[in-house]
């Protein structure tokens, strides 16, 4: 989970960029309805509750709300309006901002268009995400303000460490991960990060990823090993960490090595899959 920057888009430029047609227009006439729930989303957000966004408008009657959702379809996503949804898509750079691993393929309705269409095409209620954690979230909705999905635009979760790692004792070292929420985060947001990493299956994730990985550094460490014993496996697993750390790799990486180079497990050989 991690912040990307705001886009540079609202949604009187969207309906700018539309183009013309029957639905189009009905779309220009609603424009004060929908800036007026651009608006509600984003002081919700800010407030820390998107949740008290209201779903429904009074002057959106069912035909409006199916002309926002073709337009979607038809001059957002694809036709005329697609050079905008690929550069909201670019905003996070080619890695998923919510599991921080998958390639980023769609936009997802942050609060889910089919609830509340006044928000189908406000661009700060789209973003990037992987295949796999839009299949997970698809039209979820929070139940209250501790288990709201993290924001990227909106949410910072700043540079502190929040995820942490447990050696398993078992050959190649598996690892278990979980939240820990710094002391600088509010019990909220703790809880909303906890709620994320559990709900997009995060720490399963995380466990394969650290099994690639721990592979990847055995060479590495039977080198390290042979020529210095545990002491020369431990040392070079600091100097990993730090560097690591120093080009900002992501959160389970870091988390990963931490948890390793400071086991006395791992450095007596643990990481091999056959001892």
């Amino acid at each position: 989970m991690r912040s990307i920057a705001k886009p540079d888009l609202d949604i009187r430029r969207v309906l700018d960029e539309l183009g013309s047609g029957l639905e189009v227009k009905n779309l220009r006439r609603l424009e004060s309805e929908l800036v007026e729930g651009e608006e509600e989303f984003t002081s919700n957000a800010i407030g820390g509750d998107f949740r008290l966004t209201a779903q429904k408008h009074p002057s959106i009657d069912p035909p409006d709300e199916d002309d926002v959702q073709w337009a979607w379809k038809n001059r957002f996503s694809s036709g005329v309006g697609r050079d905008m949804y690929d550069a909201l898509k670019s905003g996070a750079g080619s890695r998923c901002p919510s599991c921080l691993h998958g390639r980023v393929h769609d936009l997802d309705h942050f609060l889910p268009k089919s609830k509340y269409p006044r928000l189908a095409l406000v661009p700060l209620n789209l973003v990037p995400i992987c295949s796999d954690c839009n299949g997970i979230k698809r039209a979820y909705v929070a139940k209250s303000a501790a288990n709201e999905p993290i924001h990227p635009y909106f949410d910072d979760l700043g540079d502190e460490e929040w995820l942490v790692a447990t050696v398993l004792e078992a050959p190649g070292a598996p690892l278990q991960f979980e939240v820990s929420p710094p002391a600088a985060w509010n019990a909220t947001l703790g809880s909303r990060v906890a709620e994320q990493f559990k709900r997009l299956k995060l720490g399963a994730l995380y466990a394969d990823l650290a099994s690639t990985l721990i592979g990847n550094l055995a060479s590495g460490l039977d080198t390290r090993f042979a020529a210095s014993g545990p002491a020369g496996a431990k040392r070079w697993l600091e100097e990993m960490l730090g560097t690591w750390k120093a080009s900002n790799s992501e959160p389970y990486s870091i988390a990963a090595l931490a948890a390793w180079s400071s086991s006395p497990f791992v450095w007596n050989g643990g990481w091999r899959v056959e001892r």
